[in-house]
């Protein structure tokens, strides 16, 4: 992604690309860190991926906030739809690869 804003940012003299790719990829790496923070942190796998998906949905919050406010768009129906989206798009995830887990006969939790 890193590489993506920058050539996005190239395209616009206003921008510093440099500085654009470093605070996108700086954002992600956070983003990362604090989402597999709770699988070290917590025993119970359930419990961490409870705990990941919060804090999902709350640096989810903070971007659509601040997408929000810059597009003067409703904060409320934006992190709604996009939350909406993402879960659907988890759930057929999910879905696919208990498919292809039946089909291939193996399981990553290893049953």
């Amino acid at each position: 992604m890193t590489g993506a804003a920058y050539v996005q940012a190239k395209h616009d003299p206003e921008v510093k690309a440099p500085l654009s790719a470093g605070v996108t990829g700086l954002s992600y790496l956070l983003s990362v860190i604090l989402l597999a923070l709770p699988y070290f942190l917590i025993h119970n796998i359930w419990a961490a991926f409870a705990a990941s998906l919060l804090i999902a949905l709350i640096i989810l919050g903070g971007f659509i906030y601040y997408s929000s406010v810059i597009n003067e768009k409703d904060f409320k129906r934006e992190y709604l739809e996009t939350v909406t989206l993402l879960m659907i798009t988890a759930f057929g995830s999910y879905v696919f690869g208990t498919v292809m887990e039946g089909l291939l006969g193996t399981s990553v939790f290893g049953h």
